[in-house]
């Protein structure tokens, strides 16, 4: 059943794949959101998610959020909300979860207290529950429509049989700069029903570490990849990859260090959201072009949902082994000038590896520059670059990764006030997020001079 993407996706999801320093956050139940179906002129409109709710009592949410696509705020003094659910009548029913809403369960009205919606920006409304009724089958659907005046919005919605899918909370594994490093994430039905297929969703965690594309039923990109298994999976039981899926990793990534990624394992329809979420953010991907990877029990086709998300994460550790690290080298800078003229200049640091620098572990790479006594400031990098005395010392950062080779340069411009030769420095101080020094594979080339040669006007 496919999903649409609006805003209501940044209440009901959150990315999968995130670097090691990132939180990682479960999404919430169902799919990303339909879009206003119509909008009044002044620029309101509704972003309704699509829903799979497991039949039994827990049900699945179901978001509104206003949006406002104009130029101006919109004030509503209190905002009137029909929630129309007439298809699914005797399928499921629909509850408002507070006493501002009244109804029959397949309509409800519903009234809120006056809100504000800033121009270009979104407010959520309201949270509904689906719940199936007792004469629900797996794969009954229907819709929901939501009005607010003439704005309105459809959600869809699927019922689908329970499982109860449960990772392996930690994996640790390791491996050498230019080497293989391989994982293999158990999941366990703990659900009253067998599971008819699953999926396994994973990311790296950082730009060091690829997925070796080796499996026929797994979708790869860059540093993500999307398995579909067909075996089933029985309640009460353990089951794992036949073989360990296979991590590249990068010649040139910084050792020793180690690395958090997140594997979720998703029955096929709960996947489907994913599925499209991954393909837009992977426009180019490819499959395996070996033979499929497999599931077997480890020894101690329906609709399905998982309506427990949180035990479905895996954090896999990459330990990167020996020692691999980057040499940032200062990099200086000589201006000559007559008193009172204003000169550029740029310093800044190269990487000269033979690892990159990686901002997950040198956090974040910075210079300290002092300047000569015979200039004055006049601009910096204010986005950068920050004064430490007086504006004659300044520390500069560089928050992202520096790959081997590259040379990063802050600018400077300054006004030549002195005559003469003055000298100041620029020195790396890159350090770990607890102070210490981080790793350099040469300190000797962490200072290069400033030097500036004034002449009288």
């Amino acid at each position: 059943m496919p999903s649409r993407l609006g805003f209501t996706a940044l209440l009901t999801t959150s990315l999968l794949l995130t670097p090691a320093t990132a939180a990682q956050a479960a999404p919430a139940k169902g799919a990303s959101a339909a879009a206003a179906q119509a909008a009044p002129a002044e620029g309101l409109s509704l972003d309704v998610n699509d829903v799979t709710a497991a039949i039994g009592p827990a049900g699945a949410r179901s978001f509104v959020t206003l949006v406002n696509t104009g130029d101006e705020p919109i004030t509503l003094p209190s905002v009137q909300l029909t929630a129309d659910a007439g298809d699914l009548r005797g399928k499921a029913v629909l509850d408002g979860g507070s006493d501002d809403c009244t109804g029959d369960g397949s309509t409800l009205e519903c009234t809120y207290p006056g809100t504000t919606v800033d121009a270009h920006s979104y407010t959520p409304l309201a949270l509904l529950t689906v719940r199936s009724t007792a004469a629900a089958q797996p794969g009954d659907s229907g819709t929901i429509r939501y009005t607010v005046g003439d704005a309105t919005a459809t959600a869809r919605v699927l019922l689908a049989e329970e499982v109860g899918l449960a990772a392996e909370p930690e994996l640790t594994t390791s491996g050498a700069p230019g080497g293989t490093a391989t994982f293999a994430p158990g999941v366990t039905n703990n659900g009253p029903n067998p599971a008819r297929g699953v999926v396994l969703a994973a990311g790296s965690g950082s730009v060091s570490l690829t997925y070796e594309r080796k499996f026929s039923n797994c979708l790869y990109a860059d540093h993500e990849f999307f398995c579909d298994f067909t075996e089933v999976l029985e309640p009460g039981k353990q089951y794992v990859p036949a073989e360990g899926i296979p991590l590249e990793i990068r010649p040139d990534a910084p050792a020793p260090t180690r690395y958090r990624s997140v594997t979720q394992w998703l029955t096929t329809t709960d996947a489907v959201r994913l599925r499209e979420e991954f393909l837009q953010r992977n426009p180019e991907t490819s499959t395996g072009t070996g033979a499929p990877l497999h599931l077997v029990e480890k020894p101690a086709a329906r609709a399905q949902t998982d309506p427990e998300e949180l035990d479905n994460y895996t954090s896999v550790y990459v330990d990167i082994t020996g020692e691999n690290n980057p040499d940032e080298a200062a990099t200086g800078v000589t201006v000559t000038g007559r008193a009172g003229e204003t000169v550029d200049l740029p310093v800044g640091f190269t990487n000269h590896g033979p690892a990159r620098l990686d901002y997950a572990r040198d956090f974040p790479s910075t210079i300290e520059v002092r300047l000569p006594s015979g200039v004055t400031v006049v601009s910096y990098d204010s986005q950068s670059c920050w004064p430490t005395q007086l504006f004659t010392t300044f520390l500069c950062y560089q928050a992202d990764d520096v790959e081997v080779g590259r040379t990063v340069t802050f600018p400077f411009t300054v006004r030549l006030t002195t005559p003469g030769t003055t000298t100041g420095s620029v020195t790396v101080v890159t350090s770990f997020a607890d102070g210490s020094p981080s790793p350099d594979q040469d300190r000797t080339n962490n200072t290069a001079p400033i030097v500036a040669t004034v002449t009288a006007a």
